[in-house]
């Protein structure tokens, strides 16, 4: 499976666990699991999915299904030993994931293309659609986007006939390696550190 301003956000290597008892307990993340296997660059080119509709499912079941190749089973959790404490531990990728997700579930209910999973889920838990939710996800989309600064040059290509591919669609990226990832939280095991949303 393949995958493709005034605000200062930092992108620290060093993770703290809050509140208490673990307020005073910093580890770097090396300590904790090998992401070297990430650092595997690889050139991915950014798909026309208007183009290639086959290829994405643009609303409804298909897309959660679609959606739901991107999470693991554990939903990006896992269970580490650092310094004598069990911690819980999140992959930013699939916060991301679970972000990106609940947007697009809470955009198609507004246009009346959600599926009934979708608006079950929402029935069933007023948090996940809630203004606090969205807007968490998107700051926090807002900063992993500052915090990677992709500094790939995309264009836009008209034609003649005066269409045209979205800005974007057709550029190369240079992308970490997003399948490591998964499989790093997926044989984790940890099932029972599933997100609450």
């Amino acid at each position: 499976m393949q995958f493709a301003g005034q605000e200062t956000v930092h992108c620290p290597v060093v993770v703290s666990i809050f509140p208490s008892p673990y307020s005073e307990l910093t580890f770097l993340y090396s300590d904790v699991v090998n992401l070297t296997i990430i650092a595997d660059i690889e050139k991915t080119t950014f798909a026309d999915y208007m183009q290639e509709s086959t290829a994405f499912a643009q609303s409804g079941a298909a897309a959660d299904a679609e959606w739901a190749m991107f999470m693991p089973p554990n939903n990006g959790f896992f269970k580490a030993s650092v310094q004598n404490y069990t911690v819980k531990l999140g992959i930013s990728a699939f916060h991301a994931m679970h972000c990106l997700d609940s947007l697009r579930r809470v955009i198609e209910v507004q246009y009346g293309l959600a599926s009934n999973e979708t608006l079950e889920k929402m029935a069933n838990n007023t948090e996940f659609a809630s203004f606090e939710h969205i807007q968490h996800c998107l700051i926090y989309l807002r900063q992993g986007v500052m915090c990677n600064a992709d500094s790939a040059l995309e264009h836009a290509i008209y034609f003649s006939n005066g269409t045209g591919i979205r800005g974007g669609d057709g550029t190369v990226h240079t992308c970490r390696n997003f399948q490591a990832l998964y499989n790093i939280s997926a044989n984790s095991d940890e099932l029972d550190c599933l997100a609450p949303l």
